[in-house]
């Protein structure tokens, strides 16, 4: 689908934050990704991934909980061509309040309720959550170059799950398009006023400590991490929306909502696929209340499968050509001019597969090991694919996992006034003492 270019007569000038370039290119690639993440919805609802071509495999194994969950590859059909694909499904318990058997319906009944408001309108505000560090009331706060030669805590907090803030909208009954003010960035709106407020939103999800590491060579001897891309902007649109009350038997509601993934063009980095620069994707989130009295989580995960790791758009190869130039005073480019040529001709492909340290590296081994490196050490391009899907898997567990304590938190989801602020507003779940940095009697640290 052809880019759909962004007029300013298009744009919601009434409401919305002034537009940068940045912003008009992210805007431009909205219906496009929208368009193509929907293509491969309708191919997992048809398929679930179990269609001619497609393997499933395990990639996790969760102990002693009640979970189901696999991997797989397969193609999908998008804009008329084939697309390789890679994802993971996972159906997940997720809490089953106590209540006596003779109770068990009515409290499905009313469980029902609080699932719906928790999964549309507040878990995209609390679905991060910080992970615990080191305190010490009034320790120093040495400078940045010192601070690795001494023990004094941080001042940095790290996050695990998704930090999700909303960015852009689409307006259902003007088609004016916006971005949202500073202020409402964090309060994601209610995903029941998509498809009748707004035809879309447009947000960003922070994908907290996504590293893949590769450890070549075995766990005690040196390794290489690739930090991927945390920032993943993604479109909500009515279609990735599920809001349905007695959907089948046994099942009193299904809620939840999903996303797809926009690709963001607007920058480059090292790294060349992961959050933030998958080419297609969606994913989606799916509360299910059982009548049984239990509650579980369904996630669909589908992207383009990886033709490189590192970005091809920095072409590593030219960098090292245009510095031995240089460095040679023009000397070399009479020297390396035919070089470079003929790898400027290659099929990108081709050249990503040169210039990618991580496909490149374990093509290179396996040919020196005539494929022994792929068999006996689990070191091949799938394996790397495979990494990258158990990557996500932990990520996303993590996720659900951790939004159990806050579902628990809240007696009744239904009545805002049981609602702390940072829940309401999305702010973060730390108190305002430690945000600021303040003890508790209120003095700065």
């Amino acid at each position: 689908m052809a880019t759909v270019e962004i007029t300013a007569a298009q744009i919601d000038h009434a409401s919305s934050d002034p537009l940068s370039r940045h912003d008009y290119a992210i805007l431009n690639e909205v219906e496009g990704s929208l368009a193509r993440g929907l293509q491969l919805k309708a191919w997992w609802d048809q398929t679930k991934a179990g269609g001619p071509g497609a393997k499933r495999f395990p990639t996790a194994l969760t102990f002693n909980h009640p979970d189901f969950s696999f991997a797989f590859f397969g193609h999908a059909p998008v804009d008329g061509q084939t697309l390789p694909v890679l994802g993971d499904f996972q159906d997940l318990y997720f809490d089953r309040p106590k209540s006596p058997s003779v109770l068990t319906r009515a409290a499905a009944d009313w469980l029902r309720r609080q699932i719906q408001e928790f999964a549309l309108r507040y878990f995209a505000r609390i679905s991060s959550s910080d992970l615990p560090k080191a305190f010490e009331p009034g320790a120093p706060s040495p400078p940045a170059p010192l601070n690795p030669f001494g023990l004094c805590p941080g001042k940095n907090i790290e996050k695990e799950g998704f930090g999700q803030t909303q960015l852009y909208y689409k307006l259902r009954e003007s088609g004016l398009i916006g971005k949202f003010p500073e202020s409402q960035r964090s309060a994601i709106v209610d995903m029941r006023e998509i498809g009748t407020k707004y035809e879309w939103i447009v947000g960003d999800a922070r994908m907290f400590g996504f590293n893949v590491s590769i450890v070549p060579f075995g766990s005690h001897l040196p390794y290489f991490e690739v930090p991927l891309q945390e920032g993943q902007l993604g479109v909500i649109s009515r279609e990735l929306i599920t809001n349905n009350d007695d959907p089948q038997a046994g099942v009193l509601g299904e809620y939840g909502y999903g996303l797809a993934t926009i690709k963001n063009t607007s920058y480059h980095t090292l790294v060349g696929y992961g959050p933030g620069y998958f080419d297609e994707g969606f994913m989606t989130f799916t509360w299910r209340v059982l009548a049984e009295g239990s509650i579980r989580v369904r996630l669909v995960f589908v992207a383009n499968q990886p033709e490189h790791i590192v970005n091809p758009a920095l072409d590593p190869i030219n960098w090292v050509l245009k510095v031995a130039d240089t460095a040679s005073f023009g000397l070399s480019s009479r020297l390396l001019t035919p070089v470079q040529n003929a790898f400027n001709q290659l099929p990108l492909a081709v050249k990503s597969a040169l210039i990618d340290p991580v496909f490149g590296a374990l093509a290179l081994t396996n040919l020196l090991t005539f494929d022994q490196a792929a068999q006996q050490l689990c070191l091949s391009r799938r394996d790397v694919q495979k990494l990258f899907l158990f990557y996500h898997f932990t990520a996303i567990y993590t996720l659900i996992t951790n939004s159990v304590l806050t579902w628990r938190q809240i007696p009744n989801w239904l009545n805002p006034d049981d609602l702390p602020a940072w829940v309401v507003h999305g702010t973060g779940s730390q108190p305002e003492s430690v945000r600021s940095g303040q003890n508790s009697h209120g003095h700065r640290q």
